[in-house]
């Protein structure tokens, strides 16, 4: 498709298809002879589509100006969570053309928010959603069509009370079983002619961990990072070009830092008799938080469960409670949000199990302390050292 797109004739394809030149990469890096010999053609039609492959693979700059009238055209910009004080942070909901994490413990509700997004994507827009197809890649079997229509049912009764709205919302759902880090990428490679010719208007991955930490030991630690660099990559290309949003959910782990005499949180982190501590982290390392342009994280409070925003380029970070329903997530508007003034990026994930009184652990950022304690307890003298996790919580 990518190759049609920038005009070149079916037999070229073919024989650039034969011959194993699938992407624009793959063409760039033969030289002009290796290419003459492959297809069997003309020297300027050989520069022909090394000009043309160079010139679709340069990044095109927008001006301001163009950003700006794309967004008053037909392009649709957020994609609306229905939690209202969520979209109005985010500018409108979950945003288009980039990658969104949703990150948290077992259990906390991910799956479910991942289910409210399929419904809003397929609705008509007087309804508030995009009247488009998704693809759900499903990695762990946590895809529930029962679940998906129960949601629909309670969000929009009047609507779904018409048996044949309920057929169509199930229709316009692809749900794609992943058992392999490899079949993950070939799917992902062959996407675009499904987006095109079923409309598909937003991607999930639950969870793109999943498969990543089956295969790879803890000493093939490079062949993750590159695979998972891949897949960032693609999932980037699609979203971009085809203008959609895409969700990828991860797993929290266990990480380990070597302090020494510095002390702990409050209630943050465990330590063992070496004075290293412990806490639950987003899985997959640094490369792959660095990939998202968005992080939702889902956890547990004492009092229930609570999702923050803790990375966006519009939105401060910022907090709501929230409980699962039968219509999916609901935010608790009497709690109201609580905005952070401080970096969330190395923040601590509250899990299910660590939150009795004697063993709670927050977010570093949510502890009320004093400000002589937050300078005492927030800045270590010596920088953090990452250690490999002991184990994992799946999410």
């Amino acid at each position: 498709r990518r190759l049609q797109r920038i005009g070149l004739s079916e037999d070229v394809i073919q024989s650039l298809t034969k011959h194993k030149l699938f992407s624009y990469k793959d063409i760039i890096s033969c030289s002009e002879i290796e290419l003459l010999q492959a297809l069997d053609v003309p020297l300027d039609v050989v520069k022909d589509i090394l000009q043309r492959v160079s010139l679709a693979a340069i990044p095109k700059s927008r001006t301001v100006l163009q950003i700006m009238t794309e967004k008053t055209g037909k392009n649709f910009e957020y994609l609306p969570t229905t939690l209202q004080l969520l979209d109005q942070y985010l500018y409108g909901g979950i945003p288009a053309s980039s990658i969104t994490e949703v990150v948290g413990p077992a259990g906390v509700g991910k799956s479910q928010f991942c289910h409210m997004m399929t419904l809003m994507a397929t609705l008509p827009p007087d309804k508030g959603g995009l009247e488009g197809a998704v693809a759900y890649f499903d990695t762990e079997n946590t895809f529930s069509a029962d679940r998906l229509i129960e949601i629909a049912k309670e969000k929009e009764p009047s609507y779904f009370a018409d048996e044949q709205n309920i057929l169509q919302l199930v229709s316009r759902i692809q749900v794609y079983k992943i058992n392999a880090s490899q079949e993950f990428l070939t799917k992902l490679s062959a996407l675009e002619e499904d987006i095109i010719e079923k409309k598909i208007k937003l991607i999930i991955i639950d969870s793109v961990a999943s498969v990543v930490r089956k295969e790879f030991s803890k000493g093939s630690t490079m062949d993750r990072q590159e695979l998972l660099s891949k897949e960032a990559s693609l999932l980037k290309y699609l979203a971009e070009t085809f203008r959609i949003p895409v969700i990828v959910v991860n797993q929290v782990t266990t990480a380990y830092r070597a302090y020494s005499t510095v002390p702990l949180q409050v209630n943050n982190e465990s330590r063992d008799s070496t004075g290293a501590s412990s806490f639950v982290t987003p899985a997959l390392g640094t490369l792959w938080a660095h990939s998202v342009n968005n992080r939702l994280v889902f956890e547990y409070t004492n009092t229930g469960r609570r999702i923050t925003i803790a990375k966006s380029p519009v939105s401060p970070v910022v907090s709501f409670e929230y409980a699962i329903t039968p219509a999916g997530i609901e935010l608790d508007t009497k709690m109201g949000p609580i905005i952070h003034d401080e970096n969330f990026w190395e923040m601590k994930i509250a899990t299910k199990s660590m939150t009795a009184p004697e063993l709670r652990i927050e977010s570093q950022h949510h502890v009320a302390v004093s400000k002589q304690q937050q300078s005492i307890f927030r800045y270590p003298s010596a920088a953090p050292v990452d250690i490999a996790p002991v184990f994992d919580m799946h999410g």
